[in-house]
């Protein structure tokens, strides 16, 4: 079992519903300064609230969080594989613009056109070939939907 601490501030009032509060009420910091200074300068507000904190005696209060490493794991994976399919799905987005880029540098547009598709500058079952089957297909779908 992992331990976590997490600090943070712990201020009571007569929401807090602490049982450590019953003996004796503790004032709210910033309902204070708001009151006092108001939050204009907010250095003289910050410095208010660290004054009333010190003179009633108002720590952060760190609490555990117990979790297993089991339940590490599941979080790190879920967060992993959140980033990993934004990724892909940006992947897939951008191919296209990627190949064509790629076309137009290499000085090798038209390579795979009309007749000199399948042909000896452009055989079946290669890089070439594939791309350009598949903006075939993809010019027939887009031609379909028109």
């Amino acid at each position: 079992m992992l331990k976590i601490k997490i600090s943070a501030p712990h201020v009571h009032g007569s929401a807090c519903g602490c049982e450590h509060m019953e003996e004796e009420q503790k004032p709210n910091p910033w309902a204070i300064c708001t009151a006092q200074v108001g939050r204009e300068d907010k250095e003289k507000y910050e410095d208010c609230v660290l004054g009333v904190k010190e003179k009633h005696g108002i720590k952060k209060e760190e609490k555990e969080m117990k979790i297993t490493k089991k339940q590490l794991k599941q979080i790190i994976q879920e967060e992993i594989d959140a980033v990993m399919s934004e990724l892909e799905e940006k992947k897939e987005e951008d191919w296209i613009q990627g190949a064509e880029e790629d076309i137009e540098k290499r000085g090798t547009e038209g390579v795979c056109t009309g007749e000199k598709f399948g042909s000896e500058s452009c055989p079946p079952g290669s890089k070439r070939y594939n791309l350009a089957k598949t903006f075939r297909k993809m010019a027939k779908d887009r031609k379909a939907k028109e």
